[in-house]
C-alpha cells in the first residue's frame, strides 16, 4: 500500500508540473476550455499501473491542486467534474478499449463535463456551441496523450524484463 500511495504522490507532482508547463505555453484562447490535457497522462497511468480508486484521488487532488496554484476556485469547479467525468469513462472502458481509445473517451468526456458546468455557471445552453471544437480538440490531445501513456507503459514493461 505503501508503495502505491508513494507513487501517486510522484505522479501528482508530475501532474503539477505538466499541469504548470501547459499553462505558461500552451494557450488555446480562440476555444475556452481547449487544452492538451498533459496532465492526464498521470491520471491514465494511475488507472493502468495502480488501479481505478488511486486515479480517481490523484484527478481529485490534481484538479484542487491546480486550480489553487494556477488558476483559480472557479475554474476548479469545471476541472472537477471534467476530471470525474473522464475517469470514469475511462475506467468504465478500459476494459474494452485501448489505452488510446481509453484516452480520447477522457478527453472527450473532460471537455463535456467542462460544457456542463458552463451551461449551470450561466444558465444557458450557449456555451454548446463550443462542443463541436471541444469535441475535436480532445479527440485529437486525446490521441495525443494516448500516445504518450503508450510510450511511458512501454517502457514500463521493458524495464520489468
Amino acid at each position: 500500500m505503501s508503495k502505491r500511495i508513494a507513487t501517486t504522490a510522484v505522479l501528482l507532482a508530475v501532474a503539477l508540473v505538466l499541469g504548470y508547463i501547459e499553462a505558461l505555453f500552451f494557450h488555446l484562447p480562440a476555444i475556452p476550455g481547449l487544452k492538451l490535457g498533459l496532465a492526464n497522462i498521470t491520471v491514465l497511468l494511475a488507472l493502468y499501473r495502480i488501479n481505478a480508486r488511486y486515479a480517481l484521488g490523484l484527478s481529485v487532488l490534481k484538479a484542487v491542486l491546480t486550480a489553487f496554484l494556477f488558476g483559480n476556485p472557479v475554474g476548479m469547479l469545471y476541472s472537477l467534474l471534467g476530471s470525474f467525468l473522464a475517469w470514469l469513462g475511462m475506467t468504465l472502458s478500459r476494459r474494452v478499449f485501448s489505452v488510446l481509445g481509453v484516452s480520447v473517451i477522457g478527453s472527450v468526456l473532460h471537455n463535456m463535463g467542462q460544457l456542463i458546468v458552463a451551461c449551470v455557471l450561466t444558465q444557458s445552453l450557449a456555451p454548446m456551441g463550443y462542443a463541436p471544437a471541444l469535441l475535436l480538440g480532445g479527440t485529437v490531445f486525446g490521441v495525443l496523450t494516448g500516445f504518450c501513456v503508450m510510450g511511458v507503459l512501454r517502457a514500463f514493461s521493458d524495464k520489468k524484463r
